[in-house]
């Protein structure tokens, strides 16, 4: 037998009137009434508006505080009365419970729903949520006269809580959403959660109220999208259908692809480091080099393949490839590609080998610790096929030095680590008309794609703008797999090859994503941007400009060190207000995973991803230091709690790694 939920008229009066005033928002309250246990159905005799407590995006959800309630609870008791469920409205969307309602519903409750037409309050249904299945059981509404007397019944046909829900471009279905390895963290670990909603928008919207960790990563303040985050629905790209307006089926899917910049750090500067370097002529158009005997034997599996032979392996030869970056990536990449007989390889790098690199930077052995990258990594190049040309640009790239660095070369393997540099990259290929090979790493995960804007999408198509400087952590910070950048580094080489051969499908207009858990590839389409400001119809950008300023983040060399408008102090510091009578709160922003390595003794753990929702547990009469791994997260969780009021905030200069240097040798450093 169906329950009946008896609404008074007056009742139903007050939410209608109450969801009409809060428009665009939802509008949320209680439903009170006096206990009546000698009826199997429920009575509503009177509702009474809350405030809608959501933080942001409040017209696709509510949230009614834990203070409120019990406020109203003791108020109404003292009527004789008890709240028996709760209310809210959905805004230009039917009344049918989101999973989103179905989520936050509290067993053996009246939910009540009222839709909006615009700023007009329509059709209202309601459900309980069975105490043990905890699957929703529609309520089928009566509404009463003030008196009590019956009026009419709403059927409970009307409400269909399980869905799929009705596909008719109108009524809600349920959504699943393919979460990639940085998002998965912020949604419980999973890696498809199921949103509801007739659009993508309503999708993501409704993903945040579950998941409002996601908000920052998917949503601008505003509202609106990141251009950091590609969406996709099925395997299109939003952006070349309806944005956020698209609409969505039963069996659709949507996915999040959003932008990493794992790979190898290369620095940016704002000055040239090395002299201009001459144009070159292309693969194509100089000279046909000749192929001796021992070069014959040498590539003489790649001379039986049709599509390569001796004319193509010829090519490779007179090739001239830049690979960014000599770490994760760039190694497999140089390594294959000096094998394959391309005829130059220039690198661009500046660092040292370090230790941790042997995980993964396959070109270095431990011997190797301490020498410069581009001195071991010519060296076994050279020893891999003398007969190849290793160019060393032991510089930092720049703005200035750019376009010169390139120019000479046939194409581009991106290899770098960090966002400025990825969009240096980007730009120079885009106005020197260079395909750029781009490769990205995070954890488990990999992302590669071909960018040539003379016939394809630039990366500029793909994310138009970086995400904030917190949210994507490098390696560095963050972690990889070793084997990973292996991969996607073949992949990477196998695009450059097929370049220069001419041969295959490159990856241009494609976007190949790997997922080393899943052990997965899948590929999405990309379409160049009509209004990317590089390449587009009508582009903006002409030259190019200043990166770091651009994504945000300070210049590197500044990185670990202190900064002119931020307070901070050395290991050597802090060691001696450690052992003074008032020593300071230690603050520690790395991940739990950093913290089990090594941690200094007393310090409290927050994560800086954390650390904007968890402000509240630090005092803040008291004095606070500051620290992370290098110095680059603290900073920005310095400059946070500054401006959230804190008085006495310190960074700590080169973060724990410096401590471990100068303070503490026997600490493990990584």
């Amino acid at each position: 037998m169906a329950i009946d939920l008896l609404l008074k008229q007056s009742a139903v009066r007050a939410v209608r009137n109450h969801a009409e005033s809060a428009y665009p928002e939802e509008a949320c309250g209680f439903l009170l009434s006096e206990p009546d246990r000698r009826s199997p159905h429920h009575r509503v005799s009177e509702s009474r508006p809350a405030r809608n407590a959501a933080i942001g995006l409040r017209r696709h959800r509510f949230a009614i505080s834990a203070d409120e309630l019990r406020e109203v609870e003791i108020c109404v008791a003292l009527r004789g009365q008890g709240v028996v469920g709760f209310y809210h409205s959905h805004p230009d969307t039917p009344a049918v419970p989101s999973e989103l309602d179905l989520a936050s519903a509290w067993p053996c409750f009246s939910n009540v729903i009222v839709t909006m037409n615009g700023r007009r309050a329509g059709e209202l249904t309601a459900f309980e949520l069975d105490s043990e299945s905890r699957t929703p059981v529609p309520l089928r509404i009566r509404l009463e006269g003030d008196q009590g007397t019956p009026v009419n019944v709403v059927a409970p046909e009307t409400l269909n809580p399980v869905g799929p829900w009705r596909d008719d471009g109108r009524n809600a279905v349920s959504i699943q959403v393919k979460l990639p390895g940085p998002l998965r963290p912020l949604a419980g670990g999973a890696s498809v959660v199921a949103g509801a909603g007739t659009t993508v928008g309503e999708v993501l919207r409704s993903l945040v109220t579950v998941y409002p960790a996601l908000e920052r990563h998917l949503f601008l303040p505003g509202g609106k999208l990141r251009g950091s985050v590609a969406v996709y629905r099925n395997d299109e790209d939003i952006r070349g259908l309806e944005m956020e307006r698209t609409p969505l089926h039963d069996g659709d899917t949507v996915s999040l692809v959003p932008s990493i910049a794992g790979g190898e750090p290369v620095t940016l500067d704002p000055t040239p480091t090395v002299p201009p370097t001459p144009p070159g002529a292309s693969a194509s158009t100089r000279s046909e080099p000749v192929l001796d005997a021992d070069e014959m034997r040498r590539y003489s599996r790649h001379l039986l393949l049709p599509d390569v032979g001796v004319r193509g392996q010829k090519r490779l030869k007179a090739g001239r490839v830049l690979i960014v970056g000599s770490g994760g990536l760039g190694s497999p990449a140089a390594l294959y590609l000096a094998a394959a007989g391309v005829g130059e390889i220039g690198l661009v790098d500046h660092d040292r080998i370090e230790l941790s690199n042997l995980q993964r930077q396959i070109l270095y052995s431990t011997s190797d610790v301490g020498r410069p990258k581009l001195e071991a990594a010519s060296q076994r190049l050279q020893q891999l096929n003398p007969r190849v040309k290793v160019i060393q640009h032991a510089s930092v790239l720049s703005s200035e030095n750019a376009l010169d660095i390139i120019r000479p070369y046939d194409v581009v393997v991106d290899g770098t680590d960090n966002f400025p540099t990825r969009y240096l990259v980007n730009d120079a290929c885009v106005l020197l008309g260079k395909p750029n090979v781009y490769g990205s790493i995070h954890r488990f995960e990999g992302q590669a794609s071909v960018f040539d804007a003379s016939r394809g999408p630039c990366y500029r198509c793909l994310y138009p703008e970086p995400p904030p400087p917190d949210l994507v952590p490098s390696c560095a910070e963050g972690g990889v797999l070793g084997v990973l950048p292996g991969i996607i580094g073949m992949i990477q080489a196998t695009e450059a090859v097929k370049i220069l051969l001419g041969a295959g499908e490159p990856l241009v207009g494609r976007l190949l994503l790997y997922d080393a858990l899943g052990m997965r590839f899948r590929e999405f389409h990309l379409k160049k941007n009509p209004e990317c400001v590089l390449c587009g119809e009508h582009p903006t950008q002409t030259g190019l400009i200043d990166y770091p300023a651009f994504c945000g983040v300070p210049a590197p060399s500044l990185a670990g060190s202190a900064s002119p408008d931020l307070p901070s102090l050395t290991p050597e510091a802090l060691h001696a207000e450690l052992e003074g009578s008032d020593p300071p709160l230690l603050l520690d922003v790395r991940e739990q995973q950093e913290w089990e390595i090594a941690h200094l003794p007393g310090a409290v753990l927050i994560p800086s991803r954390q650390l904007p929702d968890r402000v509240t547990e630090l005092a803040r009469a008291r004095s606070v230091v500051v620290y992370c791994h290098s110095g680059n997260r603290s900073r920005r969780a310095t400059r946070l709690l500054l401006d959230l009021g804190f008085t006495s905030v310190q960074n700590l200069e080169g973060g724990i790694d410096a401590w471990a240097q100068k303070v503490d040798p026997s600490m493990p450093r990584y």
